[in-house]
């Protein structure tokens, strides 16, 4: 007991056996949240003539058609977007989605720019697409401007022949900036040599201008196929044997067999000279379709 009081009395008065410990300093004060953008007023574009753009774009939508059922501004991953449609096909969420693209009776737009950090935003993206009541063409355009590699700047115009009231369409027609042809696993691309905004400007002006253009474009895509199936570019996948996994065969890649090039060329041929023959047929209601899914002769993006 004497021993455990004089170790006692060696501890200091007040003193602890914890080491005092300072305070924390006051946390830095947390900077105030944006406020929630809600449409493209409220934007700040790095590049004045898009927000130019999307404004003007927005406006000729609205007064496009009076029926319209309307999904306001939002942010969807880096992208601000707005949708639009109409007709007894369309998605009750506007929506222009391959499960439903064919459904007939409907007109859908969606107007975009990207950003990495609202109210600042970059580029413009436009979706337009018609698909007739019961037969005839529809139509799909898809332009993006300045996306700054969230997306592939680039601009695509399918239109698509349906010869029945339901199902599928009979023939697509596919013309834009670039376009491209795939032989087994190789994909060949005939660029266009000019920014999306020209070749749209050309497309459009007027049935013959998208006649002359497309089967113009046309012609070099099939050089360039028949130049590749020429050099023995194109591969054809030699599958592995398959493993019980559930995981498809590996796919190795080899070169084609002299039967297998005859049969891709004959089908590229064919392929390319259906969809001249179709351009040149129809070129007037295609160019109609095409102003019927968005009014590019008044408001070009």
């Amino acid at each position: 007991m004497r021993r455990l009081m004089l170790l006692v009395s060696l501890v200091p008065a007040g003193c602890s056996d914890r080491e005092e410990r300072p305070a924390a300093p006051p946390a830095a004060p947390r900077p105030a949240p944006e406020p929630a953008v809600r449409g493209l007023a409220e934007l700040r574009f790095q590049t004045a003539a898009h927000g130019d753009r999307l404004r003007s774009l927005d406006a000729c939508i609205r007064r496009t058609r009076s029926d319209w059922r309307h999904i306001p501004y939002q942010e969807i991953g880096n992208f601000f977007s707005a949708k639009w449609c109409a007709g007894a096909g369309a998605r009750d969420d506007c929506q222009w989605a391959a499960g439903s693209a064919d459904q007939r009776d409907q007109h859908v737009v969606e107007l975009h720019t990207l950003f990495h950090r609202l109210p600042d935003a970059f580029g413009v993206g436009l979706l337009a697409a018609t698909v007739p009541a019961s037969t005839g063409w529809g139509a799909q355009i898809t332009f993006v401007e300045g996306a700054k590699g969230i997306e592939g700047e680039s601009l695509h115009l399918d239109l698509r022949r349906y010869d029945a009231a339901d199902g599928p369409p009979a023939l697509a027609v596919h013309l834009g900036s670039t376009l491209a042809y795939k032989v087994h696993e190789t994909e060949i691309i005939a660029p266009g040599n000019l920014p999306p905004r020209e070749v749209l400007a050309q497309l459009t002006s007027s049935p013959e201008a998208m006649r002359d253009r497309g089967l113009a474009h046309l012609d070099t895509l099939a050089v360039r196929v028949e130049g590749a199936i020429a050099a023995g570019i194109p591969t054809i996948c030699q599958r592995g044997p398959y493993q019980g996994n559930g995981i498809p065969p590996a796919c190795n890649p080899r070169p084609l067999t002299a039967a297998e090039t005859r049969a891709a060329r004959a089908a590229a041929d064919a392929h390319l000279r259906e969809q001249k023959a179709a351009l040149t047929g129809a070129y007037r209601e295609m160019h109609a379709a095409l102003l019927a899914a968005f009014p590019l002769d008044r408001c070009p993006p």
